[in-house]
């Protein structure tokens, strides 16, 4: 199975500390419609964190880096700046 375009939406960049943001994934291999396999959030780097829903939430001014990853295993990445 080939994946289609793979982006995230959701694509602020910047937010102030204590901040949210909410991510969702567009594309990329999901599974099929008997079978189907999630998205899967995680920091990369930063203090911040993220649910698996995609929900990003801010700790600390700096810069966070959040990845998903679809059923295929491709990866994208954002990099947030936190005020």
């Amino acid at each position: 199975v080939t994946p289609t375009t793979y982006s995230l939406t959701g694509l602020t960049t910047s937010v102030a500390h204590g901040g949210t943001i909410q991510f969702s994934a567009v594309g990329g291999y999901t599974g099929t419609s008997a079978v189907p396999v999630a998205y899967t959030w995680a920091m990369v780097s930063g203090a911040g964190s993220i649910n698996s829903s995609g929900l990003y939430t801010s700790v600390s001014a700096g810069t966070d880096i959040i990845k998903v990853t679809d059923g295929l295993g491709n990866i994208t990445q954002v990099t947030i700046t936190v005020t």
